[in-house]
C-alpha cells in the first residue's frame, strides 16, 4: 500500500470502481508519456488481478492489446452471492455483501466481468485456469466466460 491507508479504503466496496480508473489512468500515463501506444499495452492478473483485468477489459479496451488473466476473479457477483464459498464472507470488507445489501447487489453488478455485454474480443483474452481445483475459482466459471467471450465477439465476417 505504498500511497497509504486512506487510498487503499478509497478503492473498495462501493468505491471498487476507483481500482479500474487507477489502472487505465497508469494506463493513459504510459501512453501520454510515450513509453507505449494505445492498443500496445498487454497486462495481466490472477485471482482478484482477474477482476480487476476484467473490468478494465470492459471499460477501456481500446487502450489494450490484450490480456492474460489467471486464474481470474471474473464472476464477482455470483461468488459474492454464494457464502458457503471460503473466501466469500472474509471479503466482505473488501467488496460488501450483495446477497445481504441491495446496494452491494448494484454495484458489483455494474463491474462484474461475466455481467457485461462488451467484453473485449476473445482473441485478445488468454483466460488461464491453472489450477482447476480450486475452490476459491470455479474452473466452470472460467470455462463458461471464456464461451460467453467468443460468443458475444465473435465476428462472422472473420470467416
Amino acid at each position: 500500500m505504498e500511497k497509504g491507508m486512506k487510498w487503499w479504503k478509497e478503492g473498495k466496496l462501493t468505491n471498487k470502481k476507483n481500482t479500474f480508473e487507477d489502472y487505465i489512468y497508469a494506463a493513459k500515463y504510459l501512453i501520454d508519456n510515450k513509453y507505449s501506444s494505445k492498443g500496445k499495452i498487454i497486462r495481466m492478473g490472477g485471482s482478484a488481478g482477474g477482476l480487476l483485468m476484467g473490468a478494465v477489459v470492459n471499460q477501456a479496451p481500446e487502450l489494450f492489446l490484450g490480456v492474460i488473466m489467471a486464474v481470474p476473479f471474473v464472476d464477482s457477483l455470483t461468488t459474492n452471492l454464494d457464502h458457503s464459498l471460503p473466501l466469500t464472507v472474509g471479503e466482505f470488507d473488501e467488496f460488501g455483501n450483495a446477497k445481504d445489501n441491495k446496494d452491494h447487489f448494484k454495484y458489483i453488478f455494474s463491474y462484474a466481468f461475466s455481467m457485461s455485454s462488451s467484453v473485449m474480443a476473445a482473441s485478445s483474452i488468454l483466460l488461464s485456469a491453472k489450477e482447476a481445483k480450486s475452490t476459491r475459482i470455479s474452473f466452470s466459471i472460467i470455462k463458461r466466460t471464456v464461451l460467453e467471450s467468443v460468443s458475444t465477439s465473435w465476428d462472422k465476417s472473420d470467416c
